[in-house]
């Protein structure tokens, strides 16, 4: 129902998250960042976030969250805000986002 999140499943507790956004076709010189939510919030206590410069004309952000405590059906999505430019490209076979279950 939700393609866009990843959920916790029932009896994991821990987890670690890792993600990566790949753009091209954008302007040089502005303002990328990547990072993820969860349940909808940015900063949570383990949240993980990068922002850097765009350069090059095929680019891609990196993120990972630490080892994070988590409960059944809480969910994680990954963002992207990209400074004043709207004519990027998501490079979607290169784009993607993961739930590595801990315990």
């Amino acid at each position: 129902t939700n393609n866009t999140r990843l959920t916790v499943p029932t009896g994991v507790t821990k987890v670690r998250l890792v993600g990566q956004l790949a753009i091209d076709d954008h302007t040089s010189g502005v303002f990328a960042q990547i990072g993820i939510y969860k349940g909808g919030l940015q900063d949570y206590q383990g949240s993980a976030s990068q922002r850097v410069e765009i350069t090059g004309t095929v680019f891609r952000l990196n993120v990972a969250s630490p080892v994070l405590t988590v409960a059944a059906t809480e969910y994680f999505e990954l963002f992207a805000l990209i400074e004043t430019d709207a004519s990027i490209t998501v490079t979607d076979d290169q784009t993607w986002f993961a739930m590595e279950i801990i315990q």
